[in-house]
């Protein structure tokens, strides 16, 4: 799972509770994620991108997942809002991730 939480806290200093669920979106991509990189794009959608790594023996994958700006999958991009691609176990194939995340 993958939390997202808006670097933009309400002038209170407090979570903005309308993004996501109570101020964070979390997504599931498999059994372990991990986000390398966060962008805003021009439209204010939010894209991430990482790996998952699979259990012992399984294949990994990286992906990149788009979310509206109120912290919801964009059902628009990719299946119900990412893209998801197998990788060779053990890889941590960071070159290609970059590949796929190019410019914003």
């Amino acid at each position: 799972t993958v939390g997202v939480e808006p670097n933009n806290p309400i002038a209170t200093g407090a979570a903005d509770v309308g993004f996501g669920k109570l101020g964070r979106a979390t997504v599931d991509i498999g059994p372990i994620d991990r986000a390398y990189g966060v962008a805003i794009a021009a439209d204010g959608k939010i894209v991430v991108a990482g790996e998952t790594l699979a259990a012992i023996g399984g294949n990994e994958a990286i992906f990149v997942v788009r979310l509206a700006p109120d912290g919801t999958k964009d059902a628009t991009f990719g299946t119900g809002g990412a893209v998801k691609t197998t990788i060779k176990a053990g890889s941590h194939d960071h070159a290609t991730l970059r590949r796929v995340l190019g410019p914003l």
